[in-house]
This record gives C-alpha cells, sequence and structure tokens, in this order.
C-alpha cells in the first residue's frame, strides 16, 4: 500500500472559486409541500428557494414574513404549452406554433404527454411565453427542462392550409435549433430582468463546461436547477468517471465565479444512509454561499425531505476541494467530507481516534474503506474550526 498525494485542484486544471462564507449545508424545496402556517414559522427559514411554489400564492404572504430571504419560484417548461390549452385549441387559434415530427404528422409531444410543444423561434410565441412569465406573482421564474441537441425531436411546423415545412431537420437543422434556443433564452432572460424578476433554468451540462455556449447559458441566468443526478443511476449514471465528476466541478465553479445559484436534486432509487451520506459529499464538495440541496426518491417532489441526519451543519468551507489521484477531500469547520473517484483503485481512510464521529456522535471505524463513487462526511469532535487534523488515506 502507498500513501495517496492530495495536489491542488489547479495542477490538475480545474479551476474551482474559493469563497463559500456560509453554513454549511443550505437545503431547498423541489415543489411547495403541503404544509401549515406553524411549519413555515417554525421551518421555513431552513430552505433558501422553492421551485414551483404554488401559483395560486396561497402561502406567499406566509413565507414572506416568516422566511423573508426564502426565494419563491413561478414554473415553466421552455417549449411546451404552460396554459393546459387542448391541442385542438391550438390548431384552431395558432396552428403554425405547434412544433411536429419530422414526418410531418405526429406532434412533437415529450415525456409521453400531450402538452402542446411549441417553436420558441417563432417570435410572437416568444412575446406570448414572456408575457406569461412576467404576469407571474413570484420573483423568480422557474423554466423547466432546457437541453441543447435534439431530444425534443423538434422538425418542423404547419401553415394554417396543412402544409409541413421542416425547419429543424438534420445536423444543421440541430444546429438551427441550438441557435434558437440560445437566442430564446437570451431575449426571455433581458426582458425579466429589465421587469426585476430573476431566472432560473432546469439545465443538465451538455456542452463542455469551458465552451462558449456554457458561458453564454451561465452569463444569461441568475440560477441553475441541476436534476441530472438520477436515482436509478445514482451513484453510477453521472458518476462513472472521473472526468465527467471534474467537468460538473469546472461547470459548477463557473456559476460561483459568476455568482450565479445552483440547486442540487439528488435523486435516489433508495434513500438510504450511504446514498444520502455520498449526495451530500458530492454536494459538500461542490458547496458555496449560492448552493443548496435537495434529496429524494426519484421524482418525488412536493414533500418536505429527510436527510437523516446529514442535514447537521458542519460551517464554512475552509478552502476549495483538493483533488488528488483517487480522493477528493475538503475541509469544513466541522468536518472533513471524502468522494471517492469512480475509475480510482480503492482507497482505505484512516480516521485519527477520537478525532471524527459519524452522523450519529459515534467515532469512526479505524479503517473506512472507499472504492467506487461513494462519499464520506467525517465530523470534527470539539470545537468547530479550521485545523488539520491529519487524514490519511491509503491505496491498496
Amino acid at each position: 500500500m502507498r500513501h495517496v498525494t492530495c495536489v491542488t485542484a489547479f495542477l490538475l486544471g480545474l479551476t474551482v472559486a474559493c469563497h463559500a462564507a456560509s453554513e454549511q449545508p443550505r437545503k431547498f424545496l423541489v415543489v411547495e409541500p403541503a404544509v401549515v402556517e406553524q411549519w413555515i414559522k417554525t421551518h421555513g427559514a431552513e430552505y433558501k428557494y422553492i421551485w414551483q411554489s404554488r401559483n395560486d400564492g396561497r402561502n406567499g404572504a406566509l413565507w414572506e414574513h416568516y422566511a423573508p430571504n426564502t426565494i419563491l419560484s413561478s414554473y415553466f417548461p421552455y417549449l411546451r404549452d404552460s396554459t393546459g390549452t387542448p391541442l385542438s385549441e391550438w390548431l384552431m387559434h395558432h396552428p403554425e406554433w405547434v412544433l411536429y415530427r419530422c414526418d410531418g404528422e405526429n406532434v412533437a409531444f415529450q415525456f409521453g404527454r400531450p402538452i402542446v410543444p411549441l417553436d420558441i423561434g417563432n417570435p410572437q410565441v416568444r412575446m406570448w411565453q414572456i408575457a406569461n412569465f412576467s404576469a407571474s406573482w413570484q420573483t423568480d421564474v422557474g423554466i423547466d427542462n432546457f437541453q441543447l441537441g435534439d431530444h425534443e425531436r423538434a422538425c418542423g411546423i404547419k401553415s394554417p392550409s396543412g402544409t409541413f415545412k421542416p425547419i429543424y431537420s438534420g445536423s444543421a437543422g440541430t444546429e438551427r435549433l441550438n441557435s434558437v434556443k440560445l437566442a430564446w433564452l437570451d431575449q426571455v432572460a433581458q426582458t425579466l430582468h429589465r421587469a426585476k424578476k430573476t431566472l432560473t433554468l432546469n439545465y443538465s451540462l451538455d456542452v463542455p463546461a469551458e465552451s462558449e455556449t456554457a458561458h453564454r447559458i451561465i452569463s444569461s441566468v441568475d440560477g441553475v436547477l441541476y436534476e441530472d443526478y438520477w436515482g436509478g443511476e445514482f451513484p453510477k449514471g453521472i458518476l462513472t468517471s472521473n472526468s465527467r465528476m471534474l467537468e460538473l466541478m469546472k461547470f459548477f465553479s463557473l456559476a460561483q465565479i459568476r455568482q450565479k445559484s445552483v440547486h442540487f436534486i439528488f435523486q435516489l432509487k433508495s434513500v438510504d444512509r450511504p446514498s444520502v451520506q455520498t449526495a451530500m459529499a458530492v454536494y459538500l464538495i461542490n458547496s458555496n454561499d449560492r448552493t443548496d440541496i435537495f434529496i429524494s426518491a426519484i421524482q418525488h417532489y412536493g414533500i418536505v425531505p429527510s436527510y437523516l441526519g446529514y442535514d447537521k451543519f458542519v460551517g464554512e468551507a475552509c478552502g476549495p476541494a483538493t483533488i488528488g489521484r483517487d480522493i477528493i477531500v475538503r475541509r469544513f469547520e466541522g468536518a472533513d467530507v471524502l468522494l471517492h473517484l469512480p475509475d480510482a483503485a480503492p482507497a482505505v481512510f484512516h480516521p485519527r481516534t477520537g478525532r471524527y464521529a459519524d452522523v450519529d456522535g459515534k467515532d469512526l471505524a479505524e479503517d473506512i474503506y472507499l472504492s467506487g463513487p461513494v462519499g464520506l462526511v467525517a465530523y470534527r469532535r470539539g470545537k468547530r474550526a479550521c485545523k488539520n487534523l491529519g487524514i490519511e488515506v491509503t491505496e491498496e
């Protein structure tokens, strides 16, 4: 066995922003749960953001009174009708707004739902959408499922006479659609900012983190909802390779440098302690004073989540994450966080006896074996401080 040498992120070509002066972890809610006034009074301020608060505003005044710093967001799908108007009505009044597949017959419905997809390249569609966005009572506008590429399989439109016009077919059409999406995002963001509203975009990185496109997306928005940690694939899936994990760290660091919020959703196939601890470790490695976390089963939204104790405060970060050959480590005032890299060889963490505890306050085992994409939050005993207690990790 030999010691693992930890090096700074910069030596690996990874730019990591250093400022993270806030108590961690910070939490948020996904779809406002059915809570009563007493709950908001007691717990509301624990949550920094609500993605999709109630559109009827029923609890808006309560949140404002008891948790004035909690940001409430509306909800709109970016490429789909948010009003629920039937397809027949669209075909009667605005047939040229509806998107079709390349066969010219099938409407380009998404996710198996009959929600009408709209051609956002049409200036009239954009103005109609922006009017709806701007009319929401919430200060933040949440826009769902933004993607680049041809995920929607949208191809073209029909004229009022029924003639099909392919606009986005083939590779050139996909590039044209990407340009339309980015121009749409710029226009929506600029208009909302003039209306004194912020924009949060549900977007999972699908371009290089250091690309001009990634910079353009981050520059346009005020926050990113990151929903790509799918439970059925976690802790595999998105964490299947070191390169993907490090690419995401670059993207989240870019958001921090630009002072944008990132709301991390972790959807777990099994909401058990190992999975929750790993999710929290991934979050803490990437956290700063504009991030927060939500953990649940797959698509189990509209709840007050249980973090199984791992929402215990660890204080402020003592600095950026340190990336070694096998493990990423980040020190907080009240804990040291380790994240084993997916492609790395198994490693062993040797906590000094009596220096660290688990989430229940029990001493950590003398040897903790780490393999695959697994995380560990080692809570420091005694007074919280940015003191190096001596992290020793060896590789098998």
